[in-house]
Formats: C-alpha cells, sequence, structure tokens
C-alpha cells in the first residue's frame, strides 16, 4: 500500500543508539512510497556507515559535521522545494 507516495520526508540522524535504527525507518518510509532525504550528524557516522543510509534512502546522503538546528531546516526546506 502507498500511503505516502509523493512525500517528502527528511530523515535527520544524529549520535545517539536510536540511529541503528534510522536504515529500517528509511526502508519502511520508502516502501510506502515516500521519497525519502537523509542527514547524518558526524557523530552519527561513528554508529552506523554512511553507506548504509544511502543504501536505504536511495538517494544520496548529506553529512553534518555540527548539526544544528538551522541547517537542518534549511536543508528540509531545500529537499522539500525539489
Amino acid at each position: 500500500m502507498q500511503l505516502l507516495k509523493g512525500k517528502k520526508i527528511v530523515l535527520c540522524v544524529t549520535g545517539s543508539v536510536a540511529a541503528i535504527e534510522a536504515p529500517k525507518l528509511a526502508r519502511e518510509l520508502r516502501r510506502c512510497g515516500a521519497s525519502v532525504f537523509c542527514v547524518m550528524s558526524k557523530s552519527a557516522g561513528k554508529i552506523i556507515r554512511p553507506g548504509v543510509l544511502e543504501w536505504a534512502s536511495d538517494l544520496s546522503l548529506i553529512h553534518i559535521s555540527e548539526p544544528t538546528r538551522p541547517l537542518y531546516t534549511s536543508y528540509a526546506v531545500f529537499c522539500l522545494k525539489k
């Protein structure tokens, strides 16, 4: 079922233990029809490999060395305008 068909979702992953669930979440969102854009902090890269999120979202990954709310917000607005 394509419940999220045509929807755009920005998945921001930071360095917490929950980061290991991000690829599963991205795949499920894609299965429901959404386009998933991933943003990953440097600390998240210590927990999961960037390539895993690229595979899960089927899109290029954006790395942010120091995550801040304005950067995430700016990227979300950029993705949603595509």
